[in-house]
């Protein structure tokens, strides 16, 4: 399937999950009231999960990193749940629930690009901190202020953690771990001589396309061609 009719089916099913929401939200019927959850089910959270399964199906280029991406994905989310539902309603745990989820949604996506073509932007942050100061704003009560300030610190930890670990907001796909493991385990350079390593978006199809640029002084240039977790082809760039 191609890139564009994926993002169409993908737009599609959010755009569909997004408008059955805000019936169900401000319908006032009592037919809608009375099959809320199965509507729910139904056409939010099955569409949102068709998108997330067709979405990294599509970004990935083996069976086994599709199952372990949406693996992960599936247990963490399993584990916000349990936490969410049987974790006492104290403000201190809400508030650390509030910072850890940065951090942990910060790994988990910058994991889950280890094992995909086309990884995923770390987007999903700021989606995590718009409905965090939403939730925030809506509370009426002393902890307001306390949840803001947890998510300031949140994002504060997240830029931190974007410098340590050198980390791109586009995230770092699989070709691109995968040509840099070569250059530093096969081509024995070190950190210091790869000046810029990036993916080129005009990659097409399975095959994808790593630029490489090495040494401080002697500079020299390299496509490097990527396919189905192996490097099939090394191109030299000449001034």
């Amino acid at each position: 399937m191609k890139e564009n009719t994926v993002l169409i089916v993908v737009l599609s099913l959010l755009f569909l999950a997004i408008i059955i929401g805000n019936i169900l939200r401000y319908s006032k019927r009592e037919f809608f009231k009375t099959h809320k959850k199965k509507f729910e089910i139904t056409f939010i959270y099955i569409p949102i999960a068709l998108s997330f399964l067709l979405l990294t199906y599509h970004s990935s280029d083996s069976f086994w990193d599709f199952v372990y991406v949406n693996m992960i994905f599936t247990i963490i989310i399993g584990l916000i749940f349990i936490i969410d539902k049987r974790m006492p309603k104290d403000n201190k745990i809400k508030l650390i629930l509030h910072f850890s989820m940065y951090i942990l949604i910060f790994l988990v996506v910058r994991e889950a690009n280890r094992h995909l073509i086309l990884p995923m932007a770390h987007n999903c942050i700021i989606v995590i901190f718009i409905l965090n100061l939403r939730q925030g704003f809506n509370k009426n009560d002393n902890s307001q202020i306390s949840i803001l300030f947890a998510n300031l610190l949140g994002v504060i930890a997240i830029i931190i953690m974007f410098y340590c670990f050198n980390e791109p907001f586009d995230g770092i796909s699989k070709q691109e771990c995968i040509v840099k493991n070569y250059l530093l385990e096969k081509k024995g350079y070190n950190e210091n001589d790869i000046m810029e390593l990036r993916r080129l978006t005009s990659s097409t199809g399975k095959e994808k396309r790593v630029f490489v640029s090495i040494g401080q002084q002697d500079r020299k240039a390299y496509i490097y061609h990527y396919k189905n977790g192996s490097i099939i082809g090394i191109e030299e760039l000449k001034n």
